[in-house]
């Protein structure tokens, strides 16, 4: 089956560990990573952190190389935040295009106190100004996910098909 499955949640709730734990990084999509090869961290408010400076550049690459995996008919898991559901939407004619399933995996339910403190033992680089997490989680809790998307928390989700 022709599937695309987004990830939903603020940074540090699990998506990348969820990943992670049903084996699914080969076919794994990441912002964060082509950030890493567009540019190494830079120096942000005495941290080190993974820029944002290009991420025009990011997201243009990572919907060429998702439609040339949708051509193949390959599984494909985004791994972001997709806070809004303009974000999610920006698949829709993608998945119209090559009849593909999207499937939302939704950890909108992780509280934000738990995310934070994830979020402090994260990686130096990784780590996420706390107001950046905080205005993702009000997103969140203020916007929908599209109709056009089935969703499921971590814990329903079961992958059917070959990887």
């Amino acid at each position: 089956m022709k599937e695309l499955i987004l990830t939903r949640g603020i940074m540090g709730c699990g998506k990348s560990t969820w990943i992670k734990n049903n084996h699914l990084e080969i076919n794994t999509l990441e912002p964060d990573r082509l950030r890493l090869m567009y540019q190494s961290p830079i120096l942000k408010e005495g941290r080190i952190a993974i820029s944002q400076d290009n991420d025009n550049e990011v997201w243009n690459t990572l919907f060429k190389m998702l439609e040339n995996r949708m051509k193949h008919g390959n599984l494909t898991v985004i791994d972001a935040t997709h806070t809004t559901s303009k974000s999610i939407n920006r698949y829709e004619s993608l998945c119209d295009k090559y009849g593909y399933k999207c499937v939302v995996i939704d950890f909108s339910e992780v509280e934000l106190q738990l995310a934070l403190i994830r979020n402090k033992n994260r990686e130096d680089y990784k780590f996420v100004p706390e107001k950046v997490i905080i205005d993702a989680y009000t997103r969140i809790q203020n916007s929908t996910i599209p109709d056009w998307v089935e969703v499921f928390s971590p814990y329903q989700y079961v992958l059917y098909g070959e990887i």
